[in-house]
């Protein structure tokens, strides 16, 4: 029997997913550039993944198994001089979101975590705009796993 109550994820198990994901996101053929974390470089083109509140155990089992929610946004800073360069903006978040929609190319988690899903949940948006006309995009994505207990 599943408990109903929503734990959030300890910091070492968020620490433990971001491990895997980013190296994970950096491997996706045809991206502009590295995927930093957490801080986009000053200059496009530049990407950065960011950790978003809500990481969360759902469906926690009795015998400690349970349903992991690990949300994220990735940013894409272009250099926003024409359309073709929004266009682009938004092409690249919705490649990878794409890209995860094959399950074959879901991340291996490692121990006893396996991931379910990776999916966007927000369109990309212009979410920055910089005197020097610089644009950031950002959409947030979320990824879903199962940890098994160490008894199943």
């Amino acid at each position: 029997m599943a408990e109903n109550k929503v734990q959030e994820l300890s910091g070492s198990e968020r620490k433990q997913i971001i491990e895997v994901l980013l190296p994970a996101l950096n491997e996706i053929s045809g991206l502009p550039c590295k995927i930093n974390l957490e801080v986009l470089d000053e200059k496009p083109p530049s990407m950065c993944i960011q950790q978003l509140r809500g990481a969360q155990k759902l469906n926690v089992n009795i015998i400690g198994g349970f349903t992991g929610l690990f949300p994220f946004a990735i940013w894409y800073r272009v250099s926003g001089r024409d359309t073709a360069d929004r266009i682009e903006g938004t092409r690249v978040l919705n490649d990878i979101g794409s890209f995860f929609s094959n399950t074959e190319n879901l991340p291996d988690l490692g121990g006893c975590r396996i991931c379910r899903k990776i999916e966007m949940t927000s369109i990309p948006i212009c979410n920055n705009r910089h005197e020097d006309g610089t644009e950031d995009y950002m959409a947030i994505y979320s990824l879903e796993y199962q940890q098994k207990s160490k008894f199943e």
